[in-house]
């Protein structure tokens, strides 16, 4: 006779908030800034800006590379995130510009929908953050080299 493990899932989904997220990064330890229903983080070299959209329904995850490249870096840039999107799903990337030229943005957008998530499938958000920042990395030394 076999030993029977009994497991009580009592977690119900509650309606994520970005406050409850940061109660995550806060017991997990993490730096983070939350500053207008925003929070400011980093994961390695990358910083990250952490928000909900469509009125919660989506928790989006951003990731920054602050290249600052110029027309050609651009092009160089945009051929590389086309052959990411061809590979996978996300993150999805996309090109903006300021000041000190043009900049690699890569976004991770999970549905949470109204019912919300469980702690423990909040936990499950930091793989995002690891796969985000490592994407993201990629992409940016695939970039410099081809420059």
């Amino acid at each position: 006779m076999s030993d029977k493990v009994s497991i009580s899932v009592s977690e119900e989904p509650t309606p994520l908030t970005i406050e409850r997220v940061a109660s995550m990064f806060e017991a997990l330890g993490f730096n983070y800034e939350l500053e207008e229903n925003r929070i400011k983080t980093g994961f390695g070299n990358i910083p990250m800006a952490v928000y909900l959209d469509a009125n919660g329904d989506y928790l989006v995850i951003r990731g920054f590379w602050w290249a600052n490249l110029n027309e050609h870096g651009k092009a160089v840039a945009n051929s590389v995130i086309a052959q990411k999107h061809a590979q996978t799903f996300f993150p999805t990337y996309f090109i903006i510009q300021d000041e000190d030229g043009f900049q690699v943005v890569g976004d991770v957008n999970l549905f949470v929908g109204p019912q919300g998530v469980t702690d423990s499938q909040m936990g499950a958000f930091v793989g995002f953050f690891e796969m985000l920042e490592k994407e993201l990395e990629e992409v940016a030394e695939t970039v410099t080299k081809s420059l």
